[in-house]
């Protein structure tokens, strides 16, 4: 399996315009760290994802979102145009502790989302799809401006009709708010030992409240998190830094690279080293 690398030539998104096919094409299975949503304009592909294969024809789009392992089998002739987006991007600041417990709360909710042709759904997203790419062909001036907005209604729609979860609608920003300190503490220190009963002293809460707190408000647990941030971080080593993969499992924390690889695959459906393959080309 590979890591799809994309150039993002607007902020947070890629655009591919419709691109013809001139021979049958098979792409391998891989992922990639964008949601990516790809319409058929004409002919037919497959995608495989899930042990499930999908048919599309003319008018379906199929939404992938990020992290989720699949591959492509492309028909000669076919034509298609292609986004990916980073979606939590477009509703949360990505300074805010809040942006990265929201990340990992919507990590691969709804991993494959298949729009038939007709469906009300479907057309609404038709719509913006066709407008960011038709503006992202033209280049004309204030493009970038234009492909923006449409993203923001395109995630907006993404919500308003289900396909991506409203995390911030079902709780309280209190109840956020609360677990802030707890959230900046494991983003400071992800690299160290890390304990309830240190979490708990920082909240100056029982450890076993503040974990049903946690879970409570999160749906998942501490650790759990804590595992997500120190994935997330060892991903940016991999990419940027020539660490063996052994210090990077030390630089973001654990002591066991056996775990460290779990941990990895379970995040990233690959092993570091692969990862870090990808990401290098």
């Amino acid at each position: 399996m590979w890591i799809e690398q994309v150039k993002n030539n607007i902020s947070n998104l890629y655009v591919s315009k419709s691109e013809y096919a001139e021979k049958e094409e098979f792409v391998e299975m891989h992922l990639h760290d964008e949601a990516e949503f790809i319409k058929v304009y004409s002919g037919s592909m497959s995608v495989f994802a899930n042990n499930t294969e999908y048919i599309l024809t003319p008018g379906d789009i199929m939404m992938i979102n990020r992290n989720v392992p699949h591959s492509t089998h492309l028909s000669k002739g076919i034509i298609t145009g292609l986004l990916q987006i980073r979606i939590e991007k477009f509703i949360a600041n990505n300074d805010s502790p809040i942006f990265s417990v929201y990340c990992f709360v919507n990590e691969n909710k709804n991993p494959l989302v298949f729009l038939k042709k007709g469906d009300e759904i479907t057309n609404k997203i038709d719509f913006l799809l066709t407008s960011i790419i038709s503006e992202y062909s033209n280049n004309k001036t204030g493009n970038d401006i234009f492909i923006n907005g449409y993203a923001h209604q395109l995630v907006g729609t993404l919500y308003r009709y289900g396909i991506a979860e409203d995390y911030f609608s079902k709780i309280s920003k209190k109840s956020i708010e609360k677990i802030v300190p707890v959230l900046e503490y494991i983003e400071e220190n992800y690299s160290k030992q890390i304990t309830l009963d240190e979490l708990g002293n920082i909240m100056h809460l029982n450890p076993e409240y503040l974990s049903r707190k946690f879970k409570k408000t999160t749906s998942k647990n501490i650790f759990e998190y804590l595992n997500y941030v120190r994935i997330e971080n060892s991903k940016k080593l991999l990419s940027n830094t020539d660490l063996s993969v052994l210090d990077v499992a030390c630089e973001v924390g654990y002591n066991s690279i056996s775990y460290f690889y779990r941990c990895f695959v379970k995040n990233c459906g690959c092993s570091p080293s692969v990862y870090r393959k990808i990401k290098s080309v």
